[in-house]
C-alpha cells in the first residue's frame, strides 16, 4: 500500500542538516519495501501545511508519516494533520545526533512534544515513533516500528474494501459467531455478501465427473489421500471446491465462511473440510460453521502477513498451554507434525469420516511447529474487542487419531488463567510468525481494546 509522508517544521529551523533528515527518512522508508508518496519540500506555514496534507489526502493512500523535521509550532502541524486525521498517521520525531564534529539539534522533539500533547489531549488516535532515520546500531526499534505501522495500516485500508462470502449462518446454535452486519461494516470495515447453502451445491452440479478430473489430479499431487475416500467422495468433495471457486471468482470475495453443518455434512453428505482447505491455500482466507467474527479475525492475520490462516477450537488445556483442533479444516501448506507428535514422521492425508452428526472427507494432519500468533475477534454490545497473544506452537498428536490439531504453549499459568478469563468463544485463529506489535496498532487504528495474553 502507498503510505504518505509530509515533512513539517519551521523556517527559522529548516536547513541543510533538517533537509538531509527529511531525505534519510523517505529513503529509509522506501528501504522497508514502501510505496512512498511524498508530499514535497517541508512545510513551514499553516497554509502550506494544509494544502500538501490535502494533496495526500486525496491520493490513494493507506496511512501517512508526519515527519518533525525541526522545531514546530502547533498550528502548523495541525492544520496538516486535521486534513488527514481520518486516515491512520504518526509523528515522527529526532532526538539529538552527531553532525559536523558535534552534537547537534534540529528542535524536533520539543516540536513533536508540544504536539503530541495536543494530539493526547483530544484523543486523537496515532502512533508516535522517535528515533533517527539511520539504519545505523541502535536504531533497529525505529525501522520496526514504521515497517509495523505500514503494515497495519495497510491492512486497514484493504480491510475497508474487503468482501466476506458467507454460505448459510451460524451453525449448531455458535451465539458468539453471530454478528451485528451494519457494526461489523462500520467499525471494522469489511462488507458480508449472503448466499443459501443452495446456491452453493448447484453452483457444484454444475460440473461433470470429467471436468473434476484434472483438478483431483492437481490435489493428489498436494495432499495424500487415503484409500479409504471413494471415487465418488473425491468427485463431490472437487465439485464442491469449485463450486466456492466460482462464487469467489464471480463476486470478487476475499473470504469464505460455509455453514457445513447440518445441511452439507449431514443432509448433503459430503463435508466442506477439504474444499476449505484447499481454497484456502489458493489465496481466499477460508472456515466454517458460520462465525463471522472468526472469519474478520483470519482476514486480519491474512491481510497483515499475506499467509494462509488457520482456526481451531479450545478443545483441552493445560497448566501451560492449550491444544486448538478443528474437525477437519486445515490449509494444506501448514501441514507439519505428526500422528506420533514426531515433528520429523508427517503423516498428513484426506480421509473419509463417516459419524451420525457428518459424513465426508476431511484433512487429517497436525500443523507444523513454530513460533505463532493466536488472536480472536470479540463483538460486544455495541463496539469490538481483540483478544491476541504470541505463543510456541507445538507438534501433537493428531486429536483423537483423526482431526487437525497444534499445541499453542503459553509458557505460563498466570496466561492460561488470563487466556481462560477472557475466554470469547471455541474459536481461536492462529498465524506463524510475532505480529503482535502489527495487531496492536491495527487495533488502535480501528478504535478497538487490544486485549494481549
Amino acid at each position: 500500500m502507498q503510505i504518505g509522508f509530509l515533512s513539517i517544521g519551521h523556517e527559522d529551523y529548516v536547513g541543510e542538516l533538517s533537509e538531509h533528515l527529511a531525505e534519510r527518512a523517505s529513503q529509509l522508508l522506501s528501504a522497508l519495501e514502501v510505496d512512498v508518496v511524498s508530499a514535497g519540500t517541508t512545510e513551514v506555514t499553516p497554509s502550506g501545511a494544509a494544502d500538501a496534507a490535502r494533496r495526500l489526502a486525496a491520493s490513494d493512500i493507506a496511512g501517512v508519516i508526519v515527519f518533525v523535521s525541526t522545531w514546530v509550532e502547533g498550528p502548523v502541524a495541525l492544520a496538516a494533520i486535521k486534513e488527514i486525521e481520518h486516515l491512520p498517521f504518526a509523528l515522527w520525531t529526532i532526538p539529538m545526533l552527531d553532525w559536523d564534529g558535534r552534537r547537534e539539534s534540529t528542535g524536533s522533539l520539543c516540536g513533536a512534544a508540544v504536539v503530541k500533547g495536543a494530539l493526547d489531549r483530544t484523543n486523537k488516535r496515532f502512533s508516535f515513533i522517535l528515533g533517527l532515520p539511520d539504519p545505523g546500531p541502535g536504531n533497529g526499534k525505529v525501522a520496526d516500528e514504521l515497517r509495523a505501522f505500514c503494515i497495519a495500516a495497510g491492512a486497514r485500508y484493504r480491510l475497508r474494501h474487503a468482501r466476506i462470502g458467507l454460505i448459510g449462518y451460524a451453525s449448531m446454535g455458535m451465539y458468539p459467531g453471530t454478528f451485528d452486519h451494519v457494526l461489523l461494516r462500520d467499525i471494522i470495515g469489511p462488507e458480508v455478501f449472503h448466499f443459501d447453502t443452495y446456491q452453493l451445491i448447484e453452483r457444484a452440479r454444475r460440473y461433470s465427473d470429467d471436468e473434476c478430473a484434472g483438478d483431483l489430479a492437481q490435489l493428489k499431487k498436494v495432499v495424500k489421500v487415503n484409500a479409504g475416500a471413494t471415487p465418488r467422495q473425491l468427485s463431490e468433495t472437487v465439485k464442491l471446491y469449485k463450486g466456492l471457486k466460482s462464487l469467489v471468482d464471480e463476486y470478487r470475495l476475499d473470504v469464505v465462511n460455509v455453514k457445513c453443518q447440518y445441511e452439507l455434512s449431514k443432509i448433503y453428505g459430503y463435508t466442506q473440510c477439504v474444499p476449505l482447505s484447499w481454497l484456502a491455500d489458493a489465496g481466499t482466507v477460508s472456515t466454517c460453521e458460520g462465525d463471522i467474527p472468526l472469519s474478520v479475525t483470519m482476514l486480519i492475520l491474512n491481510l497483515l502477513t499475506g499467509q494462509p490462516i488457520y482456526y481451531g477450537d479450545v478443545v483441552d488445556v493445560d497448566s501451560d498451554g492449550l491444544l486448538l483442533s478443528s474437525c477437519g479444516f486445515a490449509p494444506f501448506s501448514l501441514l507439519g507434525g505428526s500422528d506420533s507428535g514426531d515433528p520429523g514422521d508427517l503423516k498428513a492425508e484426506i480421509q473419509p469420516f463417516k459419524h451420525k452428526g457428518f459424513n465426508g472427507l476431511l484433512t487429517s494432519a497436525t500443523l507444523k511447529p513454530g513460533k505463532l500468533t493466536f488472536a480472536r475477534l470479540v463483538e460486544g454490545r455495541g463496539d469490538y474487542k481483540i483478544i491476541l497473544g504470541v505463543a510456541d506452537g507445538v507438534a501433537t498428536p493428531l486429536r483423537q487419531g483423526m482431526f487437525p490439531a497444534v499445541g499453542v504453549k503459553l509458557g505460563s499459568g498466570d496466561r492460561m488463567d488470563a487466556f481462560i478469563r477472557n475466554l470469547a468463544s471455541q474459536h481461536y485463529a492462529v498465524v506463524y510468525g510475532d505480529i503482535l506489535r502489527e495487531l496492536e496498532l491495527l487495533a488502535k487504528m480501528l478504535g478497538i481494546e487490544a486485549i494481549v495474553i
